[in-house]
């Protein structure tokens, strides 16, 4: 169990990048392999169109243990899978760091919140209401599956850039004599579609696909 291996904390680079071995759930492209996302769509070396990056993705499934007392009122603060939706539980950072950099903390990590270069872990969830319950039956509390969802940009063949993280929670009950849950961990790069919604192309992309729209649009109203 990868839970069992790294105790308490994950570490995402060691666990992702797989440092000397090959996890399971894990395909590993040799650098020489990694193919990035034209942000034209076309890699002109070859003259062949490329929506989808030839790089390295996890799905990751292990057995977890809530290491935070589950009993109601345990705690005068929320815990974290009790939130509200769409909550920003934690941020990462979009660009590797220096172990130096981060030894500095919240001075070095305050004035980035709010910029590119940290994303911030957005918590989601399925119903929590109780199927075997009457309208109004209290939310069920304790989620047995969640999903860490990152998904990153290949820049190049050396660099990757994390552009969106989400914490979603699935499969809920009240039975707080039970501390196991299941998590899983994915890791994706994404194609050009997701990387355009996301703003994550040239500028020069975004002003080509607006003269084509507003082109579009003009002639559909010669049309007309």
């Amino acid at each position: 169990e990868l839970a069992g291996r790294f105790d308490s904390y994950i570490i995402l680079w060691d666990l992702f990048e797989s440092p000397g071995e090959l996890r399971e759930g894990c395909e590993m492209v040799p650098r020489e392999e990694v193919k990035i996302v034209p942000p034209l769509i076309v890699d002109f070396d070859t003259l062949e169109p490329r929506f989808d990056p030839v790089a390295d993705s996890c799905q990751l499934i292990t057995k977890c243990h809530f290491e935070e007392y589950i009993v109601p009122d345990s705690y005068g603060s929320t815990l974290w899978w009790e939130l509200p939706e769409e909550t920003v539980l934690f941020y990462i950072t979009t660009q590797p760091i220096s172990y130096e950099d981060f030894k500095i903390g919240d001075p070095f990590f305050a004035p980035m919140v709010g910029t590119e270069l940290l994303t911030g872990v957005n918590l989601m969830m399925d119903d929590r209401s109780d199927p075997d319950g009457g309208p109004n039956a209290p939310n069920l509390r304790i989620p047995r599956r969640v999903i860490f969802q990152m998904a990153y940009f290949q820049e190049s063949q050396d660099k990757k850039k994390l552009v969106s993280a989400d914490m979603q929670l699935q499969s809920f009950d009240n039975d707080d004599t039970n501390t196991v849950y299941y998590l899983m961990l994915a890791f994706e790069a994404l194609g050009w579609q997701d990387l355009m919604n996301e703003f994550q192309l040239p500028y020069h992309v975004y002003g080509i696909l607006y003269c084509l729209i507003g082109l579009g649009a003009v002639g559909a109203t010669l049309v007309a």
